[in-house]
């Protein structure tokens, strides 16, 4: 696990006093779902266990420390994920990959105590309704596999996004969103949805090239994702 294998696995006193001198210039990381590189098992990091996802004061260059979440990962799947919804019209939560030893790590901008989930919340208004519906057809889309209200994040600066991404492309498993979750957050339907979507993108014509810039940017290796996700919104239509 990866709490286990870090040098410095600090007590709660200990994190106190980390969150204290990080540094307010994040100009270091862009949150663009790029790699950072490999870095080396031996830096500053204090780790909180919190399921699924677990955060820590992380501290890659000395002296400027950021409270992320992170998980494993076998590639950049859950960054293209969050970089697409800037593409549709969404709020991106800002992530990265990195190495530390020979393990990959996707992190997340997050650096709030406590997430806002949308099982914590009411369809308040048929505009939260559709916001949440959208992203949940968007994670169909994008071929993620959970779609329970715990996947849905409500974002500090306005907006409803995107938060439990797979930690890796899964295919051949059913991606529907269950009857109960569609009666409470669906204000219309899938192909609403889907409109709204494409009109964010541009038009259909616009999608598939956005799509691809986005996932060549961040990694070219996955570049056949563009085919799935074109697939599930004509599918969708």
């Amino acid at each position: 696990m990866f709490y286990r294998s870090l040098r410095n696995v600090c007590n709660t006193k200990q994190l106190r006093m980390s969150r204290l001198s990080i540094n307010a210039d994040y100009s270091y990381l862009k949150w663009d779902g790029s790699y950072l590189g490999r870095f080396p098992i031996s830096c500053k990091i204090v780790v909180v266990k919190e399921f699924p996802y677990s955060k820590c004061v992380l501290e890659l260059v000395e002296g400027y420390q950021i409270i992320v979440r992170f998980h494993t990962c076998k590639n950049s799947y859950a960054c293209i994920v969050d970089e697409l919804n800037t593409i549709f019209g969404k709020v991106k939560i800002g992530t990265h990959t990195l190495r530390l030893g020979s393990t990959l790590y996707t992190i997340y901008n997050l650096p709030q105590e406590k997430l806002v989930k949308l099982k914590d919340c009411q369809p308040v208004s048929d505009d939260f309704k559709i916001s949440a519906q959208d992203v949940f057809v968007y994670r169909v889309v994008v071929g993620l596999t959970i779609h329970s209200e715990s996947s849905i994040y409500i974002h500090p600066f306005g907006g409803v996004t995107s938060y439990r991404n797979n930690k890796e492309v899964i295919t051949g498993v059913s991606q529907s969103i269950p009857i109960m979750t569609m009666d409470k957050w669906f204000f219309d339907d899938y192909e609403s949805s889907i409109s709204r979507m494409v009109c964010n993108a541009g038009g259909l014509h616009k999608v598939r090239t956005k799509v691809q810039n986005v996932i060549r940017r961040i990694d070219k290796n996955m570049i056949w994702l563009d085919h799935l996700i074109y697939d599930n919104i004509t599918k969708l239509i």
